[in-house]
């Protein structure tokens, strides 16, 4: 299972992320949203998006320039003006291991990975365990994004960011066992390792 989330404007934005191909999604409908401060509605939100997994999606033909289905959710019309003040991080099951991956902005390329801020959760840890740390991780970042994107850090924990200026569309999100590296080969791409 795989799944990223958006904070923007104290609010989180978690698309279902749909599977094209091994380890090529894309954000499809349905996309959960709670304010950072509502714990409850947060974790209702994780736990759908969490129980949704990622169903099986047509593979779209190239290029395709339809804008992600965020942006109506966030009532704004480019990605440049979502990013510019959003955060984002991914969650990875895999073999009941779960892994927060953090992420850090990119520009011109959207986010990259930032393995030095990953949480690495031992064997055997509850998916509600992971959703409290992730809720845990949304209230600093929350309060903080304001200074984050007038170019102050953030606080430095998972999911953290230093906002910078805003970056290509992340329509998909590319999973690669065998890629080392996190560079962006195409401004709708990223690759997670």
């Amino acid at each position: 299972m795989h799944s990223t989330c958006f904070l923007r404007k104290s609010i989180v934005y978690i698309p279902t992320l749909g599977m094209m191909d091994k380890g090529l999604y894309r954000h499809i409908e349905p996309v959960a949203m709670a304010p950072a401060s509502n714990t409850e509605a947060l974790r209702r939100s994780f736990v759908e998006t969490f129980t949704r997994g990622n169903p099986q999606v047509p593979l779209l033909k190239q290029p395709d320039t339809s804008p992600s289905v965020i942006l109506r959710y966030a009532g704004v019309k480019t990605w440049s003006t979502f990013a510019r003040l959003a955060s984002t991080w991914s969650v990875d099951e895999r073999d009941g291991q779960y892994k927060i991956l953090a992420y850090q902005k990119d520009a011109p390329n959207g986010w990259t990975h930032d393995r030095s801020h990953d949480e690495i959760f031992p064997p055997g840890t509850s998916a509600d365990e992971v959703i409290e740390r992730m809720i845990a991780s949304t209230r600093p970042i929350s309060r903080s994004s304001m200074g984050a994107a007038a170019g102050r850090s953030a606080v430095d924990r998972p999911g953290s960011r230093r906002m910078m200026p805003p970056s290509e569309p992340s329509f998909f999100t590319c999973w690669s066992c065998s890629k080392k590296s996190s560079r962006v080969n195409r401004p709708s791409m990223r690759r997670v390792a």
